[in-house]
C-alpha cells in the first residue's frame, strides 16, 4: 500500500486511488466518496471526522447542520469554504452514522497523511475529537490533552 500512496503525486491521483481502493468495507455501504472541498492552494486545512448522511449524498465534507455552523464560524473570521481546504479522516460514511473503528482509521490513515502532504498547509485544524486524536496520535479524551 505504501507504493500506492507514494504514487499519488497530486490530488486527482489520490482521489482516484481512494475510488479504486478495496481495502475498506466502508466504501461498500457509502453512497459517495467524500474527498474534499475548497481551495487546494489554501494555507489552512480543516480535517473533519467522517461524512454524515448529508455529506454522503452530496459528496462534500461538512455540509449538514454542523457544516452550516462551520460556515458561520468561517464567516466570523472573514473566511469561506472557497479560501480554505476541507477533508475528513474517513472519506466514506460509516453505516448508521456510527463512529469509525480504530481499524478503519488505521487502514485509511495513510491516505489522509498523503492528502495533508499534498496540500502542505501552514495551519492544520482538527474538527472534532476523533480528528484531533487521529492527527495528534493521542488516546483517551481530548480535554486532558488541551493543557487546561
Amino acid at each position: 500500500m505504501e507504493k500506492l500512496i507514494l504514487s499519488c503525486t497530486n490530488l486527482q491521483k489520490l482521489k482516484d486511488a481512494l475510488n479504486n481502493f478495496e481495502g475498506s468495507d466502508l466504501k461498500k455501504t457509502a453512497t459517495k466518496l467524500v474527498f474534499s472541498y475548497g481551495c487546494s492552494k489554501s494555507n489552512i486545512m480543516f480535517v473533519g471526522e467522517a461524512p454524515g448522511a448529508d455529506e454522503d449524498r452530496s459528496g462534500k465534507p461538512l455540509v449538514g447542520s454542523s457544516g452550516q455552523l462551520f460556515d458561520r464560524m468561517l464567516k466570523a473570521i472573514n473566511l469561506s469554504r472557497d479560501n480554505v481546504y476541507i477533508a475528513n479522516v474517513i472519506p466514506w460514511r460509516p453505516p448508521g452514522n456510527r463512529n469509525p473503528t480504530e481499524e478503519e482509521i488505521k487502514v485509511l490513515l495513510p491516505f489522509l497523511i498523503r492528502h495533508i502532504e499534498l496540500i502542505n498547509p501552514s495551519i492544520l485544524v482538527a474538527v472534532g475529537g476523533m480528528a484531533a486524536k487521529t492527527l495528534m496520535k493521542i488516546s483517551g479524551g481530548i480535554l486532558r490533552h488541551r493543557g487546561v
